[in-house]
């Protein structure tokens, strides 16, 4: 297994650690110079009339691990806990609506976050849901994610701390890469990617062109260079679309390099066979190697 090069560790060995795991709540580290104009920003704002659950609450139903590398891994739909006093949804009137838990990806990506700092010296930033999908699904727009008071406080949680992340990350290095970890049924033994057909990765395109997604050192070019099915396949013509089903929801349609947070963010579907307890381990060796490869080359300074 390739370790990534000098140029990668000399970054994550130079940069000390953004925030410290005491410091303010993520909403009060957003500057009014990086705050977004958006609508959707909106929902992320507390609301005076609702009564919030306690921090220990909140720390428990979402993971946040403060990184030093400028990576973020996001898992939205690993989860298992309750949220208390809120009653699960039933999407009433609601296309796409989903409740199935991701299984194992939250152990994948934690077994990514450990192999990457392994092979980095550094730690990617971790946000990981606790929490059920059946109570709230923080990849949808806030009128689509929640119908009780509560899950509504934790979705406001979830993303104020990867706006956070984000904001961050492009402060210190100008640049930076959310993955936002999902899986997938429909093709088990493959991974999708998902960037609204480019749209997420703009700054990534303008600046590497698609050697940076299916090339030979490119996150998915590794991967299937390694055996994966990768689908759209890497060899493919640029202008393929991606699978409709997974080609990015409102997680990397919210914070990529398109909008004012200039994070490059995919969504990365990860088959049924790839995850399954005996898989989810050496899935998480090797894209935490392809994350690493991409780093050295297109994240060092």
């Amino acid at each position: 297994m390739r370790i990534a090069g000098i140029r990668a560790l000399t970054l994550a060995l130079m940069v000390p650690p953004l925030i410290s795991r005491g410091d303010a709540p993520f909403h009060n580290l957003v500057s009014s110079e990086n705050r977004v104009p958006s609508t959707a920003f909106a929902h992320f704002q507390p609301d005076p009339a609702e009564p919030p659950l306690p921090p220990e609450t909140l720390r428990e139903l979402v993971t946040v691990e403060h990184g030093t590398l400028p990576i973020i891994l996001s898992v939205p739909h690993g989860g298992t806990l309750p949220i208390p006093q809120a009653v699960e949804r039933q999407g009433r009137g609601l296309s796409d609506f989903q409740t199935v838990r991701d299984a194992w990806t939250a152990e994948l990506a934690a077994a990514c976050v450990i192999e990457l700092e392994r092979q980095l010296r550094g730690k990617p930033w971790l946000i990981l849901a606790r929490f059920d999908r059946k109570f709230l699904d923080v990849n949808r727009p806030a009128e689509r994610a929640y119908e009780s008071r509560s899950a509504k406080v934790v979705y406001e949680y979830y993303h104020r701390s990867v706006a956070a992340a984000c904001q961050q990350v492009r402060r210190r290095w100008h640049c930076g890469l959310l993955l936002d970890i999902h899986g997938q049924g429909e093709y088990p033994e493959a991974i999708c990617r998902g960037t609204l057909n480019g749209r997420t990765v703009r700054r990534l395109l303008d600046c590497h062109g698609w050697a940076a997604l299916v090339g030979k050192h490119g996150l998915f070019g590794y991967l299937q260079r390694q055996g994966y099915k990768i689908l759209p396949d890497c060899l493919a013509d640029v202008k393929t679309r991606e699978i409709s089903n997974y080609q990015g929801g409102y997680i990397v349609a919210t914070y990529g390099s398109h909008t004012d947070y200039g994070i490059d963010a995919i969504q990365v579907e990860i088959g049924l066979r790839l995850r399954e307890q005996g898989r989810w381990r050496q899935t998480a060796r090797d894209l935490a190697t392809a994350i690493a490869l991409y780093t050295e080359e297109f994240l060092s300074p």
